[in-house]
């Protein structure tokens, strides 16, 4: 693995634990803490000047609402039991059917054999979680039984493709100002920074939702 690609393994693990622990967990509070501290902004090496004023936003957002508010903001967009603003699964996406555990999360399971990816999950989920796989990234990028070749694979096959449409519908559903709009906002910014300095191309896949 080139040495530049390892660049993205700590950021995506941060994005990557917000958009899937729940804020009041341990590895949740962990994220938090991190993107909400004073440092964040200047650290952030990708999408500057933009990718400071959004962790700024989340700074103020964190202050003024609190681990509970936040906490409660986790549950409505990513658990329910309402109906999600946007689903954080690429099946939902890439499947005709809108549905979870699709084509897409057998398509993943596939590439996490050949590329030695192992997760153990909590509960019986479907592996394409936004956030998982920003985790998966995360891995990949620094492990020795994962390819150049798999992480291209894996960003630009299986999570760019839906990421920017599904980051569109989480931003609304979030809400102006809020954390959680802020932070798909500097997820996009980092996303597009990363097809940029890496030579990314998302591949066409069409798109149900």
């Amino acid at each position: 693995m080139e040495t530049t690609f390892r660049e993205i393994s700590q950021w995506a693990g941060i994005l990557g634990s917000l958009f899937y622990h729940d804020p009041a967990s341990e590895k949740g509070a962990t994220a938090l803490c991190f993107v909400s501290g004073q440092e964040a902004a200047q650290a952030w090496p990708f999408g500057q000047p933009e990718a400071q004023t959004c962790l700024e936003t989340m700074a103020k957002a964190a202050e003024d609402d609190g681990l509970h508010e936040i906490h409660l903001e986790y549950n409505r967009l990513f658990i329910g039991p309402s109906k999600l603003p946007a689903p954080a699964w690429g099946s939902v996406y890439l499947d005709p059917e809108n549905v979870i555990f699709g084509i897409e999360t057998l398509e993943l399971r596939e590439w996490m054999r050949a590329s030695g990816v192992n997760m153990t999950l909590a509960e019986k989920e479907p592996e394409d979680q936004f956030g998982l796989m920003l985790m998966m990234a995360a891995f990949c990028t620094v492990s020795d039984n994962c390819s150049e070749a798999a992480v291209r694979k894996l960003l630009e096959h299986h999570l760019l493709p839906w990421a920017y449409r599904f980051l569109d519908q989480f931003e609304e559903g979030a809400g102006t100002g809020s954390f959680y709009a802020s932070l798909a906002q500097l997820t996009r910014i980092t996303l597009l920074d990363w097809q940029q300095r890496f030579e990314l191309y998302p591949d066409k896949r069409k798109l149900f939702r």
